[in-house]
């Protein structure tokens, strides 16, 4: 018999069976997917009350954030989202929500500067839906909604491996080129890279114009920009989309994007994976930012 604690009801004998054994003394072993059985066993004490845990109720704002609230500050750095990319479709809510009840606090209008989720795990090798992005479009579609909120992208400096990227050089780079633009004034610096602003149908090709650009647009390690999906309605699966990688070819400060599907497409991603490929950044060094926007003309949006 073998006891086996899961303090958190979510955990387990990770990866595949064939691989977990009793290893004895003497190097022989038994597998536990040679008929052995389990059963979940009852708890022997009372449930925990839900502040007990470190991430619990209340524990995280009374512990860290309640005992500066007399203090004055200048403006909010937040870097978080990773354990969200499974409900991106509730943190746009939840960000409002944080956002709101610190400025409360602190003051109303304070800027509030985001970190872009950085990219993690493998690299795409076909188009697909993807949590990471979703929510880093959550992140980078709230700019819309709060004149005192930016986004510095991390989607280029992140690790396959390491879900907490080592690179905080070019990050804090990124954020302080931010905070001249937001909170000290610097209104003509570019404060976030290369950011979408217009996509039009041109001919036979769908057209992604780029605002807040450095100098110009530029492309490493290859002579077009990768990483660009034009998506049409999926036949007979309601709304869902098919999406095909796009050739694009680079012309001042837009990027044309062509593809088999270009006729019927309605949406355009960039750099939509968990950790995806992309090369287009602008003169000062700053990636394009992820992103999914609807075609100007299509007859429908996504």
């Amino acid at each position: 018999v073998i006891n086996a604690l899961d303090t958190y009801r979510d955990g387990g004998l990770a990866g595949p069976a064939s691989a977990h054994a009793l290893v004895f003394a003497d190097g022989s072993r038994v597998a536990f997917d040679q008929g052995w059985q389990w059963r979940p066993a009852g708890d022997g004490s009372p449930p925990r009350a839900p502040w007990h845990t470190a991430a619990g109720m209340s524990t995280l704002y009374n512990g860290m954030i309640a005992p500066i609230g007399r203090y004055g500050i200048r403006g909010f750095l937040w870097y978080q989202g990773e354990s969200n990319t499974f409900e991106a479709a509730d943190y746009g809510s939840l960000l409002s929500s944080l956002t709101q009840d610190w400025r409360g606090r602190f003051g109303a209008d304070l800027p509030w500067l985001n970190v872009q989720l950085a990219g993690y795990g493998a690299a795409p090798t076909a188009p697909g839906e993807s949590g990471w992005a979703r929510l880093r479009e959550v992140q980078r579609r709230h700019t819309e909604l709060d004149p005192h909120y930016g986004i510095a992208t991390a989607v280029d400096i992140g690790d396959r491996y390491d879900i907490h990227p080592p690179n905080k050089q070019e990050l804090g780079r990124r954020l302080a080129r931010l905070a001249r633009h937001l909170i000290y004034g610097e209104s003509d610096l570019a404060p976030t890279g290369p950011q979408p602003d217009t996509v039009r149908r041109e001919g036979g090709a769908v057209v992604v114009h780029f605002a807040q650009v450095s100098d110009r647009l530029v492309v490493y390690g290859a002579n077009r920009p990768i990483g660009f999906e034009l998506c049409a309605p999926a036949v007979g699966q309601g709304e869902a989309l098919a999406c095909e990688y796009a050739e694009a070819a680079l012309a001042g400060s837009a990027v044309s994007l062509f593809a088999t599907n270009a006729d019927r497409a309605t949406v355009v991603r960039h750099a939509w994976a968990d950790n995806p490929l992309i090369n287009l950044f602008d003169g000062a060094g700053l990636p394009a930012q992820p992103f999914e926007m609807a075609i100007s003309d299509a007859s429908s949006e996504h």
